[in-house]
């Protein structure tokens, strides 16, 4: 088992940004405790407002009776305030509230029978997909092209 620590994550160069000689601050999310049996939850608590807390949790749900799969599933949620006026007619400052959230959730499913070679070849390929550029299938190793799941993410673009 893993302690449930503070985790950093480091927001990386998106779409159209480079980031040369400056430094990039990680985002610092402080454990929250076990929400479930098995499910751990972090919170960027530096907003100051619960509701709109930044939030990464993890679960874990091994093999048992009948089933054969580790099932690893991470989720990343990012919420918007609401934007609202700075006072009502009396006065008194509303309640921060949530437009909506953006979320992201990546489940990996993990044959018990699958050796760690195997865990972490699918690892990292996946954070391969998930980076801006991917090997070209061209057979030249210096060839790069761009990964589909940039330009689907900023822009809801679809891969043709």
């Amino acid at each position: 088992m893993t302690a449930i620590a503070a985790v950093n994550l480091v927001p990386l160069a998106t779409a159209g940004t480079v980031f040369s000689g400056t430094t990039v601050t990680p985002v610092v999310y402080s454990p929250v405790g076990f929400i479930q049996p098995g499910v751990a939850k972090w919170a960027d608590r530096a907003g100051g407002i619960p509701l709109l807390y930044p939030s990464f949790t993890v679960s874990v749900k091994l093999p048992s009776n009948g089933s054969k799969v580790c099932r690893i599933v991470a989720k990343l949620s990012l919420p918007t305030p609401d934007v609202t006026a700075p006072s009502t007619s009396t006065g008194i400052q509303p309640a921060p509230s949530k437009a909506y959230e953006c979320l992201a959730q990546l489940e990996m499913v993990l044959p018990e029978r699958s050796t760690t070679a195997e865990r972490n070849a699918l690892r990292g390929l996946l954070l391969s997909a998930l980076s801006e550029w991917v090997q070209a299938s061209d057979g030249d190793p210096n060839s790069l092209t761009g990964s589909p799941l940039p330009a689907a993410i900023a822009n809801f673009e679809i891969p043709y």
